[in-house]
């Protein structure tokens, strides 16, 4: 039996815990943008890499949203699904 909380699927998440996972995954926030409603992460400084999520006050990141960000950050599903499982 899975423990509570395990997912084997992207699922809508609040971006608090999106910004963890990322973390997890060896990213660092290198910017804020204007009120703080996109933050810019990447693994390091000098990387062409990055990936920006948007925070839109308690709403959740839907799935399709949290895939481009993936893609942008060269990651996984699996290596996501991962860190989200672990937090």
């Amino acid at each position: 039996m899975a423990k509570k909380g395990y997912t084997h699927k992207i699922t809508p998440i609040k971006s608090n815990k999106a910004i963890k996972i990322f973390e997890k995954l060896g990213f660092k926030q290198v910017s804020s943008a204007g009120g703080g409603s996109h933050i810019v992460f990447k693994k390091n400084p000098d990387d062409i890499d990055f990936l920006v999520l948007v925070k839109h006050g308690s709403n959740p990141i839907a799935p399709n949203a949290i895939k481009r960000m993936l893609k942008n950050g060269k990651i996984t599903e699996k290596q996501y699904l991962d860190a989200f499982n672990s937090i």
